[in-house]
């Protein structure tokens, strides 16, 4: 279990930037080893995982989706990003970039919120059809007719065959956007509202891309 060791300033001394621009000034070792494992710090795990994603050009070839994404000034300094997290609920989330504001790729402290994993489960964006249907649809195993599923509360369900896919893709439209309302009812107000934008994307397809 990973806990908080003072740092010596011979270890001060020999610590790297990060990316080269990014400032570990924890005043503990962020990296420990105890009985031949290693622990990290979780909040500089987070600090770590946000740096790559800007400037690791590695990373970005992997995952496209990142190009572009930036990071605000004082961030690249660890005790500022850190004293942001201790701010919020943050054990066992996830630092969102994009709920709070729809295509954003900056991180700071007035784009970024904390989610519950089950929320990014939840928002799963496939930004394509599947097979040339809409999201939540697949031709049915008979002959004839088109199947349409959602995963609610993290249970696959099945909604019933329907004659045509535009009439499937409808059905997951109208559960889908039901479910994301529901979720949004138990989250803070800044989720909630962006859930809720999210629930009228699906439900004018601005959101699946279909």
């Amino acid at each position: 279990m990973f806990r908080e060791i003072p740092l010596t300033e011979n270890r001060k001394n020999n610590r790297k930037k990060l990316y080269s621009v990014g400032i570990n000034d924890a005043p503990y070792i962020t990296e420990i080893r105890v009985d031949g494992k290693r622990y990290t710090c979780r909040i500089y795990t987070m600090w770590k995982s946000v740096l790559q994603r800007v400037y690791s050009e590695k990373w970005k070839i992997k995952h496209p989706t990142y190009t572009g994404c930036t990071i605000q000034k004082e961030w690249l300094i660890f005790t500022n990003f850190s004293k942001w997290v201790k701010l919020h609920d943050w054990e066992h989330h996830d630092l969102d970039k994009d709920l709070k504001i729809k295509g954003n790729k900056h991180y700071s402290s007035d784009t970024c919120l904390f989610v519950l994993p089950a929320i990014n489960k939840l928002l799963i964006n496939s930004c394509k059809t599947r097979n040339g249907y809409p999201m939540g649809v697949s031709k049915a195993c008979s002959k004839y007719g088109y199947t349409a599923r959602v995963s609610l509360y993290g249970v696959d369900t099945h909604l019933g065959t329907f004659d045509t896919s535009e009439a499937a893709g409808e059905a997951f439209k109208t559960a889908k956007v039901k479910h994301v309302i529901e979720v949004a009812l138990t989250q803070p107000t800044e989720i909630c509202a962006a859930l809720h934008r999210i629930a009228d994307e699906i439900l004018n397809d601005q959101y699946y891309g279909n």
